[in-house]
């Protein structure tokens, strides 16, 4: 503080020019799948071609397709694209820039869950070089789904799904559960992996009742028996031991 009175320190905009750990994470992340991985990313399999196809059906008619269109051996049967939205935003992608911008998004939604997880380690009182390296290794052993399909949505939904559980059960707030109907609706149509958000809901519903049976199992007092009980048990003893001895 000054001779004015006026506070004199590090501007509050300025911490915005310098990357946490958890920025230079994903920015590390992200170079190393369109870097490294940038062949596997769009080549690893077939499915790119069709879910771009099927994208960019759904932008020129405005309908979602219910019959097969793109199969030789299915043609006209009945068709269910339960990742229309995904397809629809990789389509637009692809359409505005090319595979290299659908490259790009998909790189960018591969890394972000880590950088997710990253800041919310070190928020929640974590060691920021142990969160780093649990993180990094945790990135690194699912780079094997680094693809631009539709499932990189899940992967980022799943963490986001947990968060939200995570949160409720820490604060105890209504608040985060309030997200999980639109994130579920949002999820159902992006990937068929939706139903992995239901699993986890489970998890934690069968991990909160565990919980609560074992703090009333904990805090159940232990019963000892009264005064009275204790003086009959001793004259009851007594009385045992002094008729045998009569029997004898």
């Amino acid at each position: 503080m000054n001779s004015k009175g006026k506070q004199t320190g590090i501007p509050r905009w300025l911490p915005w020019f310098f990357p946490s750990m958890a920025d230079i994470l994903f920015i590390a992340l992200l170079g190393l799948v369109l870097g490294l991985r940038s062949q596997q990313l769009l080549n690893a399999d077939g499915d790119l071609a069709r879910h771009l196809a099927v994208g960019q059906r759904i932008l020129a008619t405005g309908t979602i397709p219910t019959v097969d269109l793109f199969s030789y051996t299915k043609g006209g049967q009945p068709f269910t694209p339960y990742e229309w939205l995904s397809e629809v935003i990789f389509a637009a992608v692809y359409l505005r820039l090319g595979l290299a911008g659908v490259a790009t998004l998909a790189a960018a939604i591969a890394a972000l869950p880590f950088l997710l997880l990253m800041r919310w380690a070190v928020r929640d009182g974590a060691n920021p070089f142990v969160a780093v390296g649990l993180v990094t290794a945790g990135a690194l052993a699912s780079s094997m789904h680094w693809l631009a399909r539709p499932h990189l949505f899940t992967i980022l939904l799943a963490v986001l799904w947990t968060r939200a559980l995570m949160r409720h059960r820490s604060t105890g707030s209504l608040r985060p559960l309030l997200l999980l109907p639109p994130m579920m609706a949002l999820w159902a149509n992006l990937h068929g992996g939706f139903l992995v958000g239901f699993v986890i809901l489970g998890v934690f519903l069968a991990g909160g009742f565990v919980q609560s049976r074992w703090e009333d199992w904990a805090t159940e007092p232990f019963e000892r028996p009264s005064m009275e009980q204790h003086d009959a048990d001793i004259a009851g003893g007594q009385t045992l031991g002094s008729g045998s001895r009569n029997r004898q």
